[in-house]
């Protein structure tokens, strides 16, 4: 995962965004081995940036990660 979020941030230099912190969780469903793995993004930007240049920052993450 930290090459996808290196990759990530040089693509966004312009964007102010500082980090992005991923944190994983396991959500069983029923066994031990029917689990669900879900990664939280958290998004941490320069104080400065307007809601608009957040929410297209946010868009590309999404279309990055809809091609994989």
């Amino acid at each position: 995962m930290a090459a996808v979020r290196s990759g990530m941030l040089e693509k966004n230099k312009d964007a102010d965004l500082k980090d992005v912190r991923v944190t994983s969780f396991q959500k069983y469903e029923t066994t031990a081995v029917d689990y669900k793995l879900i990664f939280l993004l958290e998004f941490i930007f320069e104080d400065d940036i307007t809601l608009d240049r957040k929410v297209e920052v946010i868009k590309r993450f999404q279309e990055f990660f809809n091609q994989v």
